[in-house]
């Protein structure tokens, strides 16, 4: 994404009569072979993980509304809070860009609202970061006051403090599969791989407790 999920792109490619894979794109029903990875069952694992820790005023910060990695990300957020019982609240949902800056802007507006929530889901760990800064802004000690969580399992959510909670994507392995598929390789270590990939939950001090 964002290429494997642009019509365009994929209607140019598709004349091309070349063996095209698009990896994470959206559910757009195309003719082109997809490797997918299960956004939303990674956000609710996330969200679910949230509100297990006692939150429940948890706010959703995603990338560009029409971003198929957006709408699935919040669909499991969404998805999350009803299994669990709780209020969906517009005023929790704000759209950035993917970037620090966004992260940090957006952040700002969800700490700033009276009733802020006490933890944030991230669409990435850049914008999770930014989300960071507007919290030290802000005078809040994370996890302590706000509890963060963001998205790819980056070396960014390793580097910052607190180090991120996020949801890694087995990225190496949904390439392999792809390339196989493109290349047509029907190699013994690649054959038992899965045209649908699932996530890994990896928790650190920015949403609290730890295993």
């Amino acid at each position: 994404p964002p290429l494997s999920e642009s019509a365009e792109l994929l209607a140019a490619v598709s004349k091309t009569g070349k063996t095209v894979v698009r990896i994470a794109g959206d559910d757009a029903n195309f003719s082109i072979i997809q490797v997918r990875y299960d956004d939303r069952s990674a956000a609710q694992a996330v969200t679910d993980r949230m509100i297990s820790l006692g939150h429940r005023r948890i706010g959703f910060l995603g990338g560009a509304e029409s971003s198929g990695t957006t709408r699935r990300r919040l669909a499991g957020y969404r998805d999350a809070l009803r299994l669990q019982g709780l209020r969906f609240d517009p005023a929790l949902i704000r759209f950035a860009d993917f970037t620090f800056a966004s992260g940090a802007s957006e952040g700002d507006a969800l700490l700033c609202s009276e009733d802020r929530p006490s933890a944030i889901v991230c669409a990435n760990d850049e914008m999770a970061s930014g989300v960071l800064h507007a919290a030290r802004l802000h005078e809040l000690k994370v996890p302590k006051d706000l509890a963060v969580s963001g998205f790819d399992d980056s070396l960014l959510a390793r580097q910052v403090w607190p180090p991120l909670t996020s949801v890694r994507q087995p990225i190496q392995e949904m390439a392999e599969r792809a390339a196989q598929l493109a290349l047509g390789i029907r190699a013994p270590e690649l054959s038992g791989l899965p045209d649908e990939f699932s996530h890994t939950l990896i928790e650190r001090e920015s949403s609290g407790e730890t295993p």
